[in-house]
């Protein structure tokens, strides 16, 4: 994660438009994103979904190949299925910064749409 902070804004500094992207948590995330918030138009894109449709979503990319082993699914497979490890959407707020925030439900699609998600980030305007 440092290194993907350090990318992020270095880029932003030099003016690059960025999507920055990750599972950032509430508490752990905004020490690390808060000084990057301020060197651009900044959005927060929330996805979430079911607990149920989160764990098929691991299950699924672990049986698929598509995911390197680095990234710990088949690990987090075994504490879920174990009781060790909860996905629930409410251990998963989004990172505390004082950004315009948008919450997409993925479960079925995204709600809001596509063209509603690109509006309301071209409504936030820059800093």
């Amino acid at each position: 994660m440092a290194v993907l902070y350090l990318v992020v804004g270095r880029l932003l500094a030099a003016d690059v438009s960025v999507v920055c992207e990750s599972a950032f948590r509430r508490r752990a995330a905004e020490p690390d994103l808060r000084p990057l918030v301020g060197l651009a138009r900044t959005v927060l894109l929330h996805c979430q979904t079911t607990e149920a449709v989160a764990f098929s979503r691991y299950v699924e990319r672990v049986e698929s190949g598509r995911r390197r082993p680095c990234h710990g699914d088949g690990e987090r497979i075994a504490l879920v299925r174990s009781g060790q490890l909860r996905l629930a959407p409410d251990l998963y707020e989004p990172p505390d910064l004082g950004i315009p925030t948008l919450r997409v439900d993925t479960t079925e699609g995204y709600a809001p749409g596509f063209e509603a998600i690109v509006a309301f980030a071209w409504r936030v305007r820059a800093p």
